[in-house]
């Protein structure tokens, strides 16, 4: 995932304000936060409040969620 993951960044990057990579296992309370309760969870973030997430490996989701915001 983390190959794949790094090639959409890089495709992406021109449009994104910026991309994090969190630990949930070292940052638990981020992860509650953010109600994250499957890994890879990717989520994008407007004015500090998570607006759509796409949970799991699923990198069509994924590209549509970049491709979306």
């Amino acid at each position: 995932m983390k190959p794949k993951w790094a090639q959409l960044k890089e495709h992406w990057s021109y449009t994104a304000d910026l991309f994090i990579e969190i630990n949930v296992e070292q940052n638990p309370l981020v992860a509650k936060m953010c109600l994250i309760s499957t890994t890879p969870t990717f989520a994008v973030f407007k004015n500090r409040t998570m607006v759509e997430a796409v949970r799991g490996a699923d990198m069509g989701s994924l590209s549509v969620l970049m491709a979306k915001h």
